[in-house]
């Protein structure tokens, strides 16, 4: 009876620890299942757009007509409290935003044609996905510049027929990510003054022609696929925005698509401390968080060497975060494991309690 139950304790042992293997595999295969949908799965954001209406103060905005950034907002995330880096101006905030970066770090103020660290074009680029520009300016890094680019252009109907590029080269180009550039309401800010019906009407003029592009994707039926930006480089103070006052640093940006809390104003949770042109105040992020955050939510990473962070408050819970893992079914998986484990421990238990007897 002895050597029975010492055969019997045997066999029930390589059983048990076959089922443990057998487990450990599965789970370790559901695992890299996970990982793989996260990393390689099939791409939320079919099309990101980002819209930069130059010089827009916040306050000014508010206080604006402006349906179609109300109805983003409503739907999306948004704060009327962003900041903008020093210098207050575009040659400096407009690379700060597509680098991801601080002008100490991308070097690339004034619109330079190079800069020391790769730009937001370059990161899609190189991962196979087409950019298109329409009336910005561009640098490089690597020497890759965008699939297609008007360069930058001035015309008085800039926002309109910025507008009918971006909707053309939509429908015929289908470039993952498109850059629109409207200069019409910085250039009214400095003829006329942010408090002047002129500045307030080329805000108003943005938000109709976002309009119209806002309906071109969903005439192609991709609206509910596409991530969409708007926001700013910097404020206005009069007819000037170049000396870092409040008003001139203060900016704003709402996000709406995939993976992007719905009906979220941002918290101003970030410390800006104050200077000799404004006391310390809280903002919700930085202008240098957008980049970032945008290449996130396309599934890829943000450069090392970029020093903007993700806004990580926007992002809905499902949102895939590249090389990040869902913890939720993991922690189902690991369950499992402790329970194969434990079940193993009580046959070994129960034989080891046989072979006493």
């Amino acid at each position: 009876m002895q050597m029975g139950s010492q055969l019997g304790y045997g066999v029930s042992g390589r059983t048990g620890i076959f089922a443990f293997a057998l487990t450990l595999c599965i789970v370790l295969g559901a695992l890299g299942s996970i990982i793989v949908v996260q990393a390689e799965g099939p791409r939320q954001v079919e099309h990101v757009i980002l819209i930069v209406i130059d010089g827009v103060r916040s306050d000014i905005l508010l206080e604006a007509n402006t349906p179609t950034f109300d109805m983003l907002a409503g739907e999306g995330s948004y704060t009327w409290n962003a900041w903008t880096v020093f210098p207050s101006e575009t040659g400096y905030a407009i690379p700060s935003l597509l680098a991801g970066s601080t002008p100490d770090v991308h070097n690339a103020a004034g619109f330079r044609y190079w800069s020391d660290v790769e730009s937001i074009f370059e990161v899609f680029e190189r991962s196979g996905l087409p950019t298109a520009v329409i009336g910005g300016s561009t640098m490089t890094y690597s020497g890759v510049e965008p699939t297609y680019s008007t360069g930058y252009y001035y015309r008085g109907d800039q926002d309109a027929h910025s507008a009918d590029l971006a909707i053309e080269w939509l429908v015929e180009h289908k470039p993952f990510f498109i850059y629109v550039y409207n200069p019409v309401p910085d250039r009214m800010g400095h003829a006329r003054g942010h408090d002047s019906a002129e500045y307030r009407g080329a805000i108003e003029n943005a938000d109709y022609h976002v309009g119209r592009l806002i309906q071109a994707l969903k005439d192609q039926g991709v609206y509910d696929r596409t991530l969409i930006v708007i926001t700013t480089d910097h404020g206005m103070t009069g007819t000037s925005h170049s000396y870092g006052h409040e008003t001139d640093m203060r900016t704003f940006s709402i996000w709406h698509g995939p993976g992007v809390k719905r009906g979220y104003e941002m918290v101003d949770n970030l410390y800006i401390a104050a200077s000799v042109t404004h006391g310390e105040t809280h903002v919700a992020h930085r202008i240098i968080d957008i980049a970032p955050t945008i290449v996130t939510l396309a599934g890829l990473s943000p450069p090392e060497r970029w020093n903007g962070e993700v806004i990580w408050q926007i992002l809905a819970e499902s949102a895939e975060i590249p090389g990040g893992v869902s913890w939720g079914p993991i922690a189902a998986l690991i369950v499992v494991v402790v329970i194969a484990i434990a079940a193993l421990r009580h046959k070994r238990f129960k034989g080891r309690a046989k072979v006493r007897r």
